[in-house]
């Protein structure tokens, strides 16, 4: 009997210290302009979209000034951080945060198929008492294009800067808009590619 209950203590403190949750590598982030979104920590980067931290008007091509934030990580690790840099090319960004991620930085994943289900966390906006809190959300693929990934559910405001998880726990993505079609009044997301060559919009 003791030798059972030690190989069982032994089995559960490995999956302890191998039990990552699923969330653990996406940050809330609130900006000194008072917007709040998140950001996700993968493959070495801590990302966002540019519309999180850039502040200029369309059409501007002054320098971008470097925007400064708080942020938490579902673990309870708070800090602060700022704008590293800001992609040309796409809704991207990388910041710079003044402690690493706690659990460090999710995998990066392949192009994800048509069907296939894409998970992400808002915040929740449904009751009063849960404002602001975490919500965990998934929906299918609908398209991918020109490094965009479609997904058949709507995002809330604040989703943006997430990251988009694939089945396999791997990020593909960045959560960047919702969107709404004209004819039948159907909503859906989209998420801002990051797998394979769309990393390069990033370095």
């Amino acid at each position: 009997m003791k030798t059972l209950m030690t190989l069982a203590a032994v089995v559960f403190a490995l999956q302890a210290s191998s039990d990552v949750p699923r969330d653990a590598y996406i940050a809330a982030i609130t900006m000194s302009s008072g917007s709040s979104g998140h950001a996700c920590a993968v493959n070495g980067l801590v990302v966002t979209n540019r519309h999180m931290v850039d502040y200029r008007a369309k059409g501007d091509d002054s320098p971008p000034s470097s925007a400064k934030f708080r942020y938490e990580f579902p673990s309870g690790q708070v800090g602060r951080g700022s704008t590293l840099r800001i992609s040309n090319v796409a809704d991207l960004a990388v910041i710079k945060l003044d402690k690493e991620p706690p659990f460090g930085y999710a995998k990066l994943g392949e192009k994800p198929k048509v069907g296939e289900i894409i998970r992400w966390v808002e915040y929740d906006f449904r009751k009063r008492e849960d404002n602001f809190e975490a919500r965990d959300r998934e929906g299918k693929v609908t398209s991918v294009m020109a490094g965009m990934i479609l997904i058949e559910e709507e995002i809330v405001g604040g989703a943006s800067g997430g990251c988009a998880v694939n089945a396999a726990g791997e990020v593909v993505g960045i959560m960047t808009f919702s969107i709404r079609s004209e004819k039948d009044y159907k909503t859906g997301a989209g998420a801002t590619a990051i797998y394979g060559g769309w990393w390069k919009d990033l370095e």
